[in-house]
């Protein structure tokens, strides 16, 4: 029995492969762009040379554990866009609760 190797042509994934919201940083301001490569650039040691995240990541950066792996995790849904700062879905409603006016 014969066993195929995978297409690279083909991607596995369903996003697609050129994706103008995802893949590119132009979308968003100066700001967002700074502070994901910002982002991006507290990773790059455990992206490139494996540097364990727990260890010398999160004690060089200061940063939480878990902020770091939120992040890694959007990183490698999102690419370099992913490690913008998402807005609230919420925000500018001002929905305050009254009670009994």
């Amino acid at each position: 029995m014969t066993s195929k190797k995978p297409n690279p042509a083909i991607s596995t994934t369903t996003r697609p492969l050129i994706d103008p919201l995802t893949d590119s940083l132009t979308a968003f301001s100066d700001e967002d762009r700074a502070a994901a490569m910002k982002r991006f650039r507290v990773l790059q040691p455990h992206l490139e040379i494996g540097v364990p995240l727990l260890t010398a990541v999160a004690e060089a950066s200061g940063h939480p554990l878990r902020t770091l792996r939120r992040w890694l995790a959007r990183y490698r849904d999102g690419g370099l866009a992913g490690l913008v700062r998402r807005g609230r879905l919420d925000a500018g409603n001002g929905a305050v609760a009254q009670i009994g006016v």
